[in-house]
């Protein structure tokens, strides 16, 4: 971030680290302690997790927010912003059939998301299989009252809710005006290569939702969707 105020460059950073906890120190030196005991009384107050990850990401805002200070006017365009994963198993369930009750292994994989992952969980999955970068610019909004991420200024769009309840025709037109209206900031050149993502599982095993969806796409010239 030092480098980027002194020359407008635009590097960026993979910062790993295990999640390990912060203990109160007792065979350490008394400064070793004593640096222990501030970190665990800061994450206490603020209802942290007591692990070394969370006092990387609070150094790294407060680096940012004193390169910024010191830069002044020079810094206020600065990116000091960072997004935060942790490396988990896939959110979709491996497939491990029983060869003695096939139709019982199916019906269980009908559902075939891992339970208690959110619309977060599933977005990350989808764009690391599809090679999309994390980084990439995002924004969201509310369409037929589900939450839709914009990614690229239009290349992509996903919405990874689980229940659309009926809301299918509604949430892609939305979809293909937010599409039109960013091809028209960018120029159009977008159009042939947006691509829809979905969650498989939100459709509820209706066949005629999911083809509504898809050919309501295809009238505004959006061809690809991808289900997870």
């Amino acid at each position: 971030m030092s480098s980027n105020v002194l020359d407008g460059g635009n590097r960026r950073c993979l910062s790993v680290q295990l999640p390990e906890l912060i203990k109160e120190a007792t065979n350490d030196t008394a400064s070793a302690s004593k640096v222990n005991r501030n970190a665990l009384s800061f994450l206490k107050e603020r209802h942290l997790p007591t692990n070394i990850c969370e006092i990387g990401k609070e150094r790294i805002r407060r680096a940012g927010k004193k390169l910024k200070e010191e830069a002044g006017l020079i810094g206020q365009g600065l990116d000091t912003g960072f997004r935060v994963y942790k490396l988990d198993s896939s959110n979709v369930k491996p497939w491990n059939p029983d060869a003695e009750n096939l139709g019982a292994s199916l019906d269980l994989f009908s559902e075939h998301l891992v339970e208690g992952r959110t619309s977060d969980d599933l977005l990350t999955e989808v764009m690391l299989k599809s090679g999309i970068d994390l980084c990439e610019e995002m924004e969201t909004r509310e369409i037929a009252g589900h939450r839709v991420y914009s990614l690229g200024y239009g290349q992509f769009y996903a919405c990874m809710d689980l229940d659309l309840s009926g809301a299918e025709g509604e949430l892609a037109l939305g979809i293909a005006a937010w599409h039109a209206e960013e091809c028209a900031a960018v120029g159009g050149e977008q159009q042939d290569t947006c691509t829809v993502f979905v969650a498989d599982q939100s459709f509820a095993g209706r066949d005629d939702a999911k083809m509504n969806f898809v050919s309501t796409l295809q009238q505004y010239g959006i061809c690809k969707v991808k289900a997870l």
